[in-house]
């Protein structure tokens, strides 16, 4: 049965992006707009990690390229083709952080038992959605806190591995 379930919503995410649809709930993509970016500008790239924290949660890493993640508050010292902002983190689609750096603890007490998704998204210091064409910068990872390894699929539309 979870392995279905972890087939379809894999499925859904990956149509979804393959055709230009945000595989965020109607909800949330009102929520914060998508805004293009600069064909001046190197293409932000984007990866995640999730790790068991020793105590409790997972421990998340935010990889990225041609991005700086800051706060407002600094913005403006990068070179111009290189955008910046922060990251917005979602699980099992609700928005639980902003993240302003690369290492985050997520508690364990935002995750159900069973299968969760991670997401996260590069976003403007005015809290739009980076994207190229109808496309965002994004990546999505899907767990099961019941498994060993709890990591089952891990998806990035603008990979830093590419």
């Amino acid at each position: 049965m979870i392995r279905i379930v972890l087939s379809l919503l894999l499925n859904f995410v990956l149509v979804n992006l393959a055709f230009g649809q945000s595989p965020m709930p109607d909800s949330m993509e009102h929520e914060h707009k998508m805004i293009q970016i600069p064909e001046s500008a190197l293409q932000p790239r984007l990866d995640v990690r999730l790790y068991k924290d020793t105590q409790s949660g997972f421990n998340l890493v935010i990889e990225t390229q041609n991005f700086e993640l800051e706060p407002p508050e600094l913005a403006g010292d990068n070179p111009v083709n290189v955008l910046e902002g922060h990251a917005h983190v979602f699980i099992n689609g609700d928005k639980v952080y902003r993240a302003y750096g690369r290492f985050i603890h997520l508690p364990a007490n935002l995750f159900v038992e069973g299968v969760n998704q991670v997401m996260v998204s590069l976003n403007d210091h005015d809290h739009n959605t980076w994207s190229r064409g109808a496309k965002m910068v994004m990546a999505t990872m899907v767990i099961d806190t019941r498994k060993t390894p709890f990591q089952q699929h891990h998806f990035a539309v603008f990979s830093v591995k590419n």
